[in-house]
C-alpha cells in the first residue's frame, strides 16, 4: 500500500522514530479500517543503519471517515524510551526530563528499554510520548550527537505539552500523514490541528489533482480545522 510505505518514509525523513508510526499512527489508521501489524526485528541507528522491520498489511475494501471534532477527557499519556549500546542511565535521564515537562498531566511510568548488539545496530536512542484516547497527539525525539539526554527528553515533553494545551485532535505530523487515507475514505472527515504544515498543504493540493476529494481549511481560534469531502 503506497500510503503506508510513504508514511514510514516520512517518519524517518523527518526524524520521527519508528515508534511514532507503530504506537500512534497505526492505531489511528486502524480506527478507519486500515489493518496493519508491524514487528521490530532489529533497530538500526545512523550512521550504520541496518534496522529491520516486518510489516503485514491486510487489504481493506473500504475506509471509514475520521471525525475528531474536539478533544475528550485526558485519561493518560503513554511514554516509550529506548537506547541501544549505551549506558542505562541515559534512558532514565531522558525519561525523567520528559516526565518533568508533563508533570501537570496524568502519566503512568514510562516503558524503558535498553537494547544490546543482538537487538540493535549502532548506538542511539529515542523517546515517544503519546495520547491516543484523548486525541491522537504525539511528540518524539531521536538521539543526536552532541545533544544531551536531558535536552532530548525535555524537547519531547515540551512538544507534547504544546499539543495538549492547544486543544488539537491530531498533532501536526499525524495531520499531514493521515490525509491520503481520508482522501480515499467515504463520507466526510474532520479534525483539528495546531497548524497546517507545508507537507500537508502540498499533499492536499496533490490529492485534489488525482482523487474526487476536496479539502476545506478553516481557522477556529488558534487551531486549523481540516475537512475532507468526496466530490465525485
Amino acid at each position: 500500500m503506497w500510503g503506508l510505505r510513504e508514511a514510514l518514509h516520512l517518519c524517518f525523513r523527518r526524524r520521527r522514530p519508528l515508534d511514532y508510526f507503530r504506537f500512534l499512527l497505526l492505531p489511528l489508521l486502524s480506527g478507519i479500517g486500515v489493518r496493519v501489524e508491524i514487528e521490530v526485528v532489529r533497530r538500526g541507528y545512523y550512521p550504520p543503519g541496518g534496522g529491520q522491520v516486518v510489516v503485514e498489511v491486510e487489504p481493506s475494501r473500504s475506509l471509514r471517515p475520521l471525525v475528531l471534532d474536539e478533544p475528550g477527557h485526558l485519561s493518560g499519556i503513554r511514554g516509550f524510551a529506548h537506547i541501544s549500546n549505551l549506558p542505562a542511565h541515559i534512558v532514565h535521564r531522558m525519561a525523567s526530563e520528559a516526565l518533568a515537562e508533563l508533570a501537570d498531566f496524568p502519566m503512568p511510568p514510562m516503558a524503558l528499554t535498553m537494547l544490546g548488539s543482538d537487538k540493535a545496530i549502532g548506538a542511539g536512542g529515542a523517546i515517544l510520548l503519546a495520547s491516543m484516547e484523548y486525541a491522537s497527539l504525539g511528540a518524539s525525539a531521536i538521539a543526536q550527537k552532541g545533544v544531551g539526554a536531558e535536552q532530548l527528553g525535555s524537547a519531547g515533553g515540551r512538544l507534547l505539552r504544546e499539543e495538549l494545551l492547544s486543544g488539537a485532535t491530531l498533532d501536526i505530523h499525524a495531520a499531514d500523514q493521515v490525509l491520503v487515507y481520508l482522501a480515499l475514505a467515504g463520507g466526510t472527515s474532520s479534525f483539528l490541528a495546531r497548524d497546517l504544515s507545508s507537507h500537508a498543504a502540498t499533499a492536499i493540493w496533490l490529492l485534489e489533482q488525482f482523487l474526487p476529494v476536496r479539502f476545506r481549511i478553516g481557522r477556529e481560534a488558534q487551531l486549523v480545522r481540516i475537512t475532507t469531502e468526496q466530490s465525485g
